[in-house]
């Protein structure tokens, strides 16, 4: 196993928590880049000397590429160790973690070749630090193609971790397969529907009984579960019609209470960005003033939030922490429809601003 130095070592974690920070594939690959040069030169001298086990990993981490284009799933499987750590990115139906090749072949690659029957990924350039290698690929799916970046790391010879940073909405906007064989992949377990019930029984008005379920589809953006159309009395509710006037309204903030990789790969314009679990600490940002006694809210701003749509709880959680905090009911807007309604509408999205 190679060697690696402390520098190394922090330069790899910069790398990878930046990249987990922003998942808008557009910008990993310019951040990506943008690495590589401010650190050439401090760099040059330790990649001359590494230049031998640089091309060591670097050739394992291509011969893994290779195996998976020829669909020699024995080859592809030879070049992972037999407890290898696959990381996808969430918003796709395969999203989550996985260990050993046989479950990635069998729980990744199944799904991705009935999605997208001509899924093609073409490495671009490899670039090691040590025993980490990062990817930059180009995807093909459903007829469309996107940038990517992947991180594998290489331990005596194989693969023990690899991760990627797919466009997960862009390609499932394009999975041709989404209907039919693929359906199976979303179909396989019964989701939240009301607090943590699997299932409502309904009285019919002929006496008989219905059993309701819910399964993950492939338009949903999240599992959760069904969140109510006033979270707390006092909230208003608004359709798409009212988050329109809101956008450009100097007296309505307009925030999208999801998680920052979520807002950087789409939001509404116009919207800013404070994630669900730091609202209530920033509500100074919203027009109230922190004290010793707590926040005063007499003069905050109008608030329209919204999260990933009817089943995500993150901006009611938001909402119900801004009331208890001091935050007027009746000057939080309340959008259910969030951004699974605002997409299937076909309304304009913009990517979020990175926040240094």
């Amino acid at each position: 196993m190679p060697k690696r130095s402390m520098q190394e070592d922090l330069k790899n974690e910069a790398l990878e928590h930046s990249l987990v920070a922003i998942s808008d594939i557009r910008g990993i690959l310019m951040f990506v880049r943008l690495i590589c040069t401010t650190f050439l030169f401090s760099l040059l001298a330790a990649c001359q000397a590494g230049s031998k086990s640089d091309a060591a990993v670097i050739a394992v981490a291509k011969a893994g590429y290779d195996a998976f284009a020829t669909g020699d799933m024995e080859a592809w499987a030879a070049t992972q160790s037999a407890d290898v750590k696959w990381e996808m990115p969430k918003g796709f139906p395969y999203g989550g973690n996985y260990v050993g090749p046989q479950q990635v072949i069998e729980e990744v690659f199944g799904p991705i070749g009935a999605l997208w029957p001509d899924f093609k990924v073409e490495p671009i350039a490899f670039h090691a630090s040590g025993n980490v290698v990062f990817i930059e690929t180009k995807m093909t799916a459903g007829g469309q193609v996107s940038d990517s970046i992947h991180k594998a790391v290489i331990n005596d010879g194989l693969y023990t971790e690899f991760q990627v940073f797919d466009d997960a909405g862009f390609m499932m906007v394009h999975a041709t397969g989404a209907e039919g064989i693929g359906i199976q992949f979303f179909a396989d377990e019964d989701l939240r529907i009301i607090d943590e019930g699997k299932s409502f029984v309904a009285a019919l008005p002929s006496g008989e009984s219905i059993t309701i379920t819910r399964q993950m589809t492939p338009c949903a953006k999240n599992k959760g579960w069904l969140q109510p159309l006033v979270p707390e009395p006092g909230i208003v509710p608004v359709t798409e019609i009212e988050v329109l006037n809101a956008i450009g309204d100097p007296n309505t903030i307009l925030v999208d209470m999801r998680t920052e990789e979520w807002f950087l790969d789409a939001t509404i314009p116009g919207s800013v960005n404070i994630p669900y679990t730091e609202v209530a600490m920033r509500m100074d940002e919203l027009g109230c003033k922190k004290g010793d006694g707590g926040w005063d809210c007499s003069d905050a701003a109008n608030v329209v939030g919204f999260c990933n749509g009817p089943v995500c709880p993150q901006s009611p959680t938001a909402m119900r922490a801004m009331i208890r905090d001091g935050f007027p009911a009746e000057k939080i807007h309340y959008y259910r429809g969030g951004m699974l309604d605002w997409d299937a509408l076909g309304l304009t999205t913009v990517e979020g601003d990175f926040a240094f």
